[in-house]
């Protein structure tokens, strides 16, 4: 079978998008740098413009993950609600420690999935790794 002969897609599939650099854990092997977000921040009209494009290139998925805790971020559940309006799919990534059961339910509500960080189930190790105590 030629290459050629295959129905691949012609348009990137996701989008990423980091929303903060803001965190409360301290990774030990997180090669980001922690702090405020910068002054050039994407606003939610800028967040908007760009699901505007992935929605025109045919995206069905945005990821919010990287350089910080999502739900450090003001703007989180708006711009779920705007990845909404455009009909796209999200996936969350988080270490899950700012859910609590307002959040979870407000979460019910959207067409979100959520992906979780957990170094190991063994509670030091979890916790030396993420340089935080009580975070497994």
């Amino acid at each position: 079978m030629k290459l050629s002969n295959l129905n691949i897609r012609r348009h990137p599939l996701a989008l990423g998008i980091f929303l903060t650099r803001k965190c409360n854990f301290n990774c030990i092997y997180c090669c980001v740098e922690k702090g405020p977000d910068p002054e050039d921040k994407l606003t939610l009209i800028e967040l908007e413009h760009l699901l505007r494009q992935a929605s025109s290139l045919n995206i069905k998925l945005v990821s919010i993950a990287g350089e910080g805790e999502p739900f450090f971020d003001d703007n989180l559940f708006p711009f779920l609600d705007l990845i909404e309006k455009y009909g796209l799919h999200c996936k969350v990534f988080t270490n899950g420690s700012l859910i609590n059961k307002s959040i979870a339910e407000d979460l019910l509500k959207r067409r979100v999935s959520l992906v979780f960080k957990l170094n190991s189930f063994n509670e030091e190790i979890q916790d030396t790794l993420a340089g935080k105590k009580n975070c497994h």
